[in-house]
């Protein structure tokens, strides 16, 4: 995965939680994961700061994984966190 595939991804999933949310309407939960992935995803140019969010990431990706009945999310969910593991 390369930093624009990175990018795409998280942006992607920003738009699947703010479906979510619209769907569900207050969501506390979920708009904090989103939160983190913003801020993941606005921090993916500076690979010190992207390390340092990632355990951020991975409470998202958990809390998304238990909210949201999506495969397809968790597993872009997972790649990003290879990509900051192995990447970044």
């Amino acid at each position: 995965m390369s930093r624009s595939e990175f990018e795409a991804t998280l942006g992607q999933a920003c738009i699947r939680v703010d479906r979510a949310i619209f769907e569900r309407g207050k969501a506390p939960n979920l708009e904090e994961a989103r939160r983190s992935l913003d801020q993941v995803l606005n921090s993916s140019k500076d690979g010190p700061r992207l390390k340092a969010l990632r355990s951020q990431l991975e409470r998202a990706a958990d809390v998304l994984s238990l909210e949201l009945d999506d495969a397809n999310l968790r597993e872009d969910l997972w790649d990003c966190l290879d990509y900051v593991d192995y990447r970044a």
